[in-house]
């Protein structure tokens, strides 16, 4: 059965970790006298709610509940006040903050130290949740009492914002605070948690003493579904998450005469009046006309059991969002609102009450005089204004920042249970578990305090593991250790600026230099870097735009203190797309790692939109060819199928531009997702978007990288005999030194020199007598014996030795 493209409940690849988090709390309110704010979506792992489980800790003393809407256990239809009771379950007095009370009292408040907030929102400015969170948090600075939010994700992702920021002030759907002019928008791309640090930081006169109890492995960009966590009703009339998504348009009906379909089973998805008056298949021909992006209308009829129109018969539409990337919830809701107005003026009307709900002082006679566009265009410089100054994006940042730390800290924290040294078991460190750890512990040494008192990490002492010579050299991947061995026998390597000729041991710390019997140095680059980096959309992997929009190298310039202007990218990722982005300070390495002779593997998460069956798989792993360039094949695999929506899993070997994007539009399919997972042995792990570690030269990468350098000199060897044999022929008799190009002597030396009688000499057969041991040496006329010998040999030199000459072997 087909799902719905909103309840992709199956994919959760970014499953949050909802047991840290609560741990992280109960930790906080050990031996605290505490009070909750929260209603049914409270819940833990298991869905059982929150405040049970406090109230069953005997080191925490659970003082009191304060209810919001709807009550404690959500058993109250909205708008009915709630009143004071005592909680069955519990025992504990239960204050309502919904009707003639909108904030805790000074004596409610009395002998709290922490109050805490823990209810799932809807990411929607007129749910009534987040305003009784702000005056509960006065009432709280006012008192001395410390609050902290569990944060919970944005069930509609807490980066798109919609709508206007509200001008008219309403203690329950949007509150104007003094010295505001506006408040947020109806779509307002928060966290709760990053709400709250906006309320304190831009709107309350007295600061409060703020925690938030932050999310883990959350990304901002994801729906709720994609969390790994189950959906809990934060309301009686919000029953899926299909019912949020179109709530922020759709909850303006609720100032109109118009049902938005409360006592049915599908309350905001469904709208409509009685069926007399409505023609569910006239409504539908015109909301198609006004092409509305990701959204269908279905004709409907209903008969709702309680609120507008109750036990009557009615007629109207049911809203179906199929883009949830492209669906725009408030000008569709706006849009099917005016739609009745402008179909059925004498039937349905609107009340002063929308003004409240969708913002603006006028909105109802707006609705009535102007479009859609219009409106929302007349409220563009108002949320401009909301989101420069009212919401900052340095709060976006620094949460997204300590959410990050909070992913890192799992994996440090793992790292310093196999960095513990036993002196007694004379525990130690692998080279490569070193530089994972040493790598990690750079990374955090350069944040700020919020990380470091949050977390409070102390690099432990680590013990460093040494190894025997040759094989540190051997792990550079540019010889084996028998090779190693008797480059250390010839006196060519050097530890600490001393020649050494035994195989010692060494470590990291070791300045090892490798030089040629001329005293050429062959260094092993200790510099050479790679970074992986979760590139975010909305940034070009390019120096500059003409066209002014933001690179990656102006994001690292704002974000880091690397030298942008000495980083190199590893291939690209397009504007629209996101994901794993290796970074490098080593030309060379980039140009090995992009090149698809190195055969390494990228994988992707993309998801396309259309049809996608059988036939279509196999065309899109078979690639196709373009303006006559072939792009492909891949490995494909589908990973989740939606009503229109198809999740693959691409793996390739080569990387052209926008490849991936341009095999799909030639099969009718558009990518409206495309996520880097891989670059060959880097993944991309629990990283979120902004994230940039400096991580460890795999060894894999060291002997690719070798290997490509081998082959760039074996192909410039081949060119080099070619220029011999163009240049002498079959008459050639002898080879005067000074005719030669020093590329020839240095070839001749390396492949075509005699150590019997010290003549260089040309090979014209390949039998296996006379074969040279380097195999490119082939189809050459001999020189005559009495051919003079070239004086000044002073320059004999191997294929190795040239190659240790020409490669830059990474460390």
């Amino acid at each position: 059965m087909e799902q719905n493209p909103t309840t992709r409940t199956d994919i959760q690849i970014n499953k949050i970790n909802l047991d840290t988090q609560i741990n992280n709390l109960v930790k906080k309110l050990k031996g605290k006298n505490v009070a909750f704010l929260t209603n049914p979506t409270g819940v833990d792992k298991k869905l059982d709610m929150l405040i049970d489980r406090i109230n069953a800790d005997k080191q925490i003393n659970l003082i009191c509940f304060f209810a919001p809407e709807h009550g404690l256990r959500g058993n109250q239809q909205a708008g009915l006040d709630v009143s004071d009771y005592t909680d069955p379950i519990t025992g504990l007095p239960v204050y309502s903050l919904y009707g003639t009370r909108k904030q805790p009292t000074a004596e409610q408040l009395q002998g709290v130290d922490i109050l805490v907030y823990f209810i799932q929102d809807t990411g929607t400015r007129f749910y009534t949740y987040i305003w009784t969170l702000t005056w509960t948090m006065q009432a709280c600075a006012e008192n001395n009492v410390q609050v902290m939010i569990f944060d919970r994700p944005n069930p509609l992702n807490a980066e798109t914002i919609e709508g206007c920021p509200n001008n008219v002030n309403n203690d329950y759907v949007g509150r104007v605070f003094p010295g505001q002019k506006i408040g947020i928008p109806q779509r307002y791309g928060m966290t709760i948690g990053e709400f709250a640090q906006m309320v304190n930081k831009e709107w309350m006169d007295s600061a409060l003493n703020l925690v938030n109890i932050n999310m883990i492995n959350y990304y901002r960009e994801e729906y709720f579904d994609d969390a790994g966590l189950k959906w809990v009703m934060p309301s009686p009339n919000m029953p899926t998450l299909d019912t949020n998504l179109v709530y922020p348009g759709v909850g303006i009906f609720e100032g109109s005469n118009i049902s938005e379909g409360r006592g049915t089973t599908k309350p905001f998805e469904i709208v409509g009046g009685p069926e007399n008056i409505v023609d569910a298949y006239e409504l539908k021909a015109y909301l198609d006309d006004q092409n509305l992006k990701g959204v269908q209308f279905r004709p409907i009829y209903f008969n709702p059991t309680f609120s507008k129109y109750e036990g009557e018969d009615c007629a109207g539409v049911e809203i179906t969002p199929t883009d949830i990337n492209n669906f725009e919830s408030v000008k569709t809701g706006a849009t099917v609102l005016q739609a009745f107005l402008k179909l059925y003026p004498e039937d349905f009307q609107v009340t002063d009450g929308i003004n409240r709900l969708f913002g603006l002082k006028d909105f109802n006679n707006m609705i009535q005089t102007m479009s859609i566009d219009e409106i929302l265009d007349s409220c563009q410089d108002d949320l401009n204004y909301s989101f420069s100054r009212n919401i900052p994006q340095n709060i976006k940042k620094q949460t997204a920042f300590v959410k990050s730390q909070q992913v890192k800290q799992e994996l440090v924290q793992q790292a310093q249970e196999r960095v513990v040294y036993d002196s007694k078991q004379k525990k130690v460190l692998s080279q490569s578990e070193l530089i994972e750890v040493q790598n990690n512990f750079k990374s955090f040494s350069e944040q700020d305090d919020i990380y470091n008192q949050m977390n409070g990490i102390q690099v432990p002492k680590v013990v460093i593991q040494q190894e025997r010579l040759s094989k540190y050299l051997s792990q550079t991947g540019m010889c084996s250790r028998r090779q190693a061995e008797e480059m250390i026998s010839q006196g060519l390597v050097f530890v600490d600026g001393k020649k050494v000729k035994s195989n010692q041991l060494v470590s990291v710390k070791n300045d090892i230099k490798i030089f040629t019997v001329q005293g050429e140095k062959v260094p092993l680059p200790q510099d050479t870097k790679i970074y992986l980096f979760y590139k975010p959309r909305g940034l070009l992997c390019t120096n500059s735009d003409p066209l002014g929009r933001p690179t990656i190298f102006d994001w690292m310039r704002g974000n880091t203190k690397l030298d942008a202007d000495h980083i190199i990218s590893v291939g690209r990722l397009d504007f629209n797309s996101e994901g794993l982005l290796l970074l490098t300070n080593n030309g060379e390495l980039a140009s090995m790692l992009e090149n698809p002779m190195s055969k390494i593997m990228r994988e992707y998460r993309v998801r396309v939109h259309g049809k996608f069956d059988a036939e279509k798989l196999l065309k899109v792993r078979q690639g196709a060819v373009i303006n006559g360039v072939q792009y492909g094949p891949f490995e494909v695999d589908i990973d989740n199928r939606q009503t229109s929506n198809t999740w693959l899993k691409i793996r390739m070997f080569q990387g052209k531009n926008r490849e991936i994007r341009k095999v799909m539009q030639k099969y009718d399919l558009s990518v409206n997702r495309l996520k880097r997972l891989q670059y060959g042995c880097y993944k991309i792990g629990k990283m979120v978007p902004g994230d940039l570690f400096e991580t460890m030269v795999f060894k894999e990468i060291k002997r690719k990288f070798y290997l490509h350098h081998r082959k760039k000199f074996e192909n410039y060897n081949s060119d080099i005999r070619q220029q011999l044999m163009e240049k002498y022929g079959d008459d050639i008799q002898y080879i005067e030194e000074k005719d030669l190009t020093e590329d020839e002597r240095l070839y001749l030396a390396n492949n075509a020199y005699d150590p019997n009688d010290q003549t260089y000499f040309l090979k014209s057969n390949d039998t296996a007598s006379n074969r040279m041991k380097n195999p490119l040496i082939q189809g050459f006329k001999s020189v005559k014996k009495d051919s003079p010998k070239i004086k000044n040999q002073a320059t004999k030199k191997t294929h190795k030795q040239l190659l240790l000459e020409e490669t830059r072997v990474l460390h």
